[in-house]
């Protein structure tokens, strides 16, 4: 069959049909300054918002060629591949924190905790997510998407299965911090690589990923419901722990911690992954977007050629991107997978100028050169650290991050507050019946099961005239009405349907945050955005448990009233984003009207 190439020309806009556009090299170079500013006209400050808009300009007009490529191309086996193994990392981030409420009551036992120290359980895991968040974040913004794509969910199952053999509280804690590291990296790097894969026409499918964050839920709760009433105690007193008569919450840490290890066999074994197309446009990476692009193409079994003019973009774009350092950094970006036998594309890009330190000189000894080198990246990764950081408080980004930073932390602080003792509380509404534990958590089955149908609710939402604002801003109101239901509510049954209303508004709640995050950022800031909005996220479930329980102390009801006002808070500022923020391609995602 003969291939068919995407290969056209693009004609030019109005606004640059008659005149040629200028030749624009914006490397962190002082030469490359001078070429910038020769460029632009005399009137222009080079440190003006300005030269940050022409920047901007010729990066968005220079990703129309892989935005192009990326439709023609269209949704196929690598995108649905891709979208079950980035939902196995949503599910495990769910149930990790699905599982800290399922066992915390029996590990309240186990050791003889007051609520206020069995807290830290919780704690200790946001506070992990939240470093995890953050780090990662960066790392796939400087080094791809595939690095922590393959490494979170490993490092998951195994702190995960470390924990359930821990020996005191304190080492469960431990094991329960670093474990949040990975979670707290797992799904804004995995919602990030999936988006980046998809065309623009199929970026609503981000939203339905979601799905998989309640079957995280489910599968936490039912693990639980099959594994903790046949070994568990509810008094510390007579309970005869050598026999291990409660050391359910052991069994299900490590039932939970095989099957994310099994997911992460299969997503670096089974499958090859190749590195974000967009992301390696964005960092001026245009050879090796065309080999990824064109495996895509081959694993979809599209008959097409794709070559540079597919995945135009200039030098100046490229050398402006996230992960074009100059600082050897791209000895270790990798092209395809270890797995993937083919391409490995050598540093010979005139883009990556060569820094002089690796250049050595035949009287300078080979140890002094490498502490010289060595040093000099410390200083370089700070440096672009920093630099990364800062372009989400550049004027284009500001307010729409601060928004999104707010409601990240109140929709986290609230939804910890409720959830962490959510089984607690259903466990003592049963009194004390013999099977109070089994009737607890068969409701907390129903709960995290009512959340399914929000997820495909929350994605169906987003693609009405509602949009994403009024979406998450509805959602978000409905969570917390019934919650003021169930606080309301005295039978069983009311209660348990409250508290299925609960999970179903909130699951479409954090299925329209979740798909609107990424789709509201450039590709430069995406994996930094969507890191830092989820590490104050942790932060604030860090401090919900704690609070909740001086809350407790002076009224039962008191952190579901409170809880209930922040979702109410939430709504407003979800309204407050801008209506027509973000592009209509990748480099942003879709209007948030």
């Amino acid at each position: 069959m003969e291939r068919r190439s995407l290969s056209r020309s693009r004609p030019l806009s109005a606004s640059h049909s008659s005149t040629p556009t200028p030749h624009l090299d914006l490397a962190p170079h002082d030469s490359n300054h001078t070429r910038l500013d020769n460029a632009l006209p005399a009137s222009y400050d080079s440190d003006s918002e300005s030269e940050d808009a022409v920047r901007d300009a010729i990066r968005d007009d220079d990703d129309r060629g892989i935005e192009e490529t990326l439709e023609r191309l269209g949704f196929g086996r690598y995108q649905w591949v891709l979208f079950a193994l980035c939902g196995c990392g949503w599910m495990s981030d769910n149930s990790a924190l699905q599982c800290i409420a399922v066992v915390l009551p029996r590990v309240r036992i186990h050791f003889n905790l007051g609520s206020e120290i069995a807290g830290l359980l919780s704690a200790s895991m946001m506070a992990g997510m939240m470093f995890g968040a953050v780090g990662w974040g960066v790392i796939s913004d400087m080094l791809g998407r595939a690095l922590p794509f393959h490494s979170t969910l490993l490092l998951t199952a195994v702190f995960g299965i470390a924990a359930s053999f821990a020996p005191n509280f304190w080492v469960l804690c431990i094991c329960m911090f670093f474990l949040g590291t990975a979670v707290g990296g797992s799904m804004p790097t995995d919602g990030t690589l999936f988006l980046e894969n998809l065309p623009h026409s199929k970026q609503y499918l981000l939203t339905l990923l979601s799905v998989f964050f309640s079957f995280g839920a489910v599968l936490a709760s039912a693990v639980g419901y099959a594994l903790l009433p046949s070994a568990s105690c509810r008094d510390h007193d007579t309970c005869d722990f050598e026999s291990g008569a409660n050391d359910g919450w052991r069994h299900v840490l490590f039932t939970l911690g095989a099957i994310n290890l099994t997911c992460a066999i299969a997503r670096s074994v089974l499958f090859r992954l190749h590195e974000s197309p967009r992301f390696l446009v964005s960092s001026g990476r245009d050879k090796e977007a065309v080999v990824v692009l064109q495996a895509i193409a081959d694993f979809n079994r599209h008959s097409m050629d794709i070559d540079h003019n597919d995945v135009r973009q200039s030098q100046a774009a490229g050398e402006s991107g996230v992960s074009a350092l100059g600082t050897g950094y791209e000895e270790s970006q990798v092209l395809i997978s270890a797995s993937e036998d083919t391409v490995r594309s050598p540093p010979t890009s005139p883009m990556a100028p060569t820094s002089p330190l690796t250049q050595r000189s035949p009287l300078t000894p080979p140890s002094r050169v490498s502490r010289r080198d060595s040093s000099k990246r410390k200083v370089d990764w700070l440096h672009d650290w920093n630099k990364q950081m800062a372009k989400l408080f550049s004027p284009r980004w500001r307010r729409t991050v601060i928004l999104m930073w707010i409601i990240w932390a109140l929709m986290a602080f609230a939804y910890t507050m409720f959830n962490v003792w959510l089984p607690s509380v259903l466990e003592s509404r049963q009194g004390d019946d013999d099977n109070a534990i089994a009737g607890a958590l068969k409701e907390y089955v129903l709960y995290a099961a009512a959340g399914c149908p929000g997820s495909v609710l929350g994605s169906w939402m987003v693609q009405t005239k509602l949009g994403r604002r009024k979406s998450l801003a509805m959602c978000t109101l409905a969570t917390g009405l019934a919650m003021l239901a169930f606080i309301r509510v005295r039978s069983k049954i009311a209660s348990t349907i409250s508290s299925m209303l609960i999970s179903l508004a909130g699951t479409a709640m954090y299925a329209v945050l979740y798909g609107m995050t990424p789709e509201t950022f450039g590709t430069s800031i995406r994996g930094t955005a969507c890191g830092t909005s989820a590490a104050l996220s942790r932060l604030a479930g860090v401090i919900a448990p704690v609070f909740a329980g001086v809350l407790l102390a002076i009224q039962p009801t008191l952190p579901l009233i409170v809880t209930a006002i922040v979702y109410g808070i939430t709504a407003f500022c979800a309204l407050l984003l801008p209506k027509n923020r973000v592009t209509r391609r990748s480099g942003g995602g879709g209007l948030m009207h």
